[in-house]
């Protein structure tokens, strides 16, 4: 049976259009159960991380011949939900323009900040520019899970607290983003720990 690592930059949905699959497919499997269970996401990835990939089956459709027939693949193209925030508020009905491999979108947020994007799941960044000509890089792929301290800076630092670079320890400048979170969130007890109370609430604001 074929066994994918995961690389840094990649998840479900990229190692399932770079094989042919569909991400469920992989994301249900058998050989897949305790990966599922510990990783909860399947977006949601750590380089190290071992993905079976079972033995693909034969599918047939009918069609009539002499006729043009479509098929489309699942999960392409893949979708993207943001929430534009600024100051830890959202930008609510706000135009938007976004650039993801090379073509361009545009929409308005909702009434929270939310807006969502069509993109091919092997696209690892992109930009996205708002009518007042703030622009945000889009990396791609690149957040680790929240169960590991690098997943805790990347969401800190995404959410405007300066956590410093994806390091995988809780360094003093860490410790301070940690405590500045906790302390926009009581009741959590500010000690510039990841505990169970700061990392639930980090996942309810974050989205993931």
């Amino acid at each position: 049976m074929p066994t994918h690592t995961v690389s840094q930059g990649e998840c479900l949905s990229s190692i399932a259009a770079m094989y042919g699959y569909d991400v469920d497919t992989i994301w249900n499997f058998a050989g897949n159960a305790s990966l599922k269970q510990e990783r909860k996401s399947p977006n949601l990835l750590l380089p190290g991380d071992e993905v079976q990939l079972p033995e693909k089956e034969l599918k047939q459709e009918s069609g009539a011949t002499q006729q043009r027939h479509r098929f489309r693949v699942k999960g392409v193209p893949a979708k993207l939900r943001i929430r534009v925030q600024r100051n830890g508020l959202p930008i609510a009905n706000a135009n938007w323009k976004a650039q993801l491999g090379g073509q361009w979108q545009e929409g308005k947020t909702d009434g929270d900040g939310l807006l969502e994007l069509t993109l091919s799941p092997l696209c690892d960044a992109g930009l996205l520019r708002m009518e007042d000509g703030t622009e945000f890089q889009l990396l791609l792929r690149e957040l680790d899970p929240l169960e590991t301290v690098s997943g805790v800076q990347g969401r800190l630092n995404n959410l405007g607290y300066a956590a410093g670079p994806i390091t995988g320890v809780v360094d003093p400048i860490t410790e301070d983003a940690i405590k500045a979170f906790q302390a926009d969130y009581p009741p959590l007890e500010i000690n510039g720990t990841i505990d169970s109370k700061t990392r639930d609430k980090l996942k309810e604001i974050y989205g993931c």
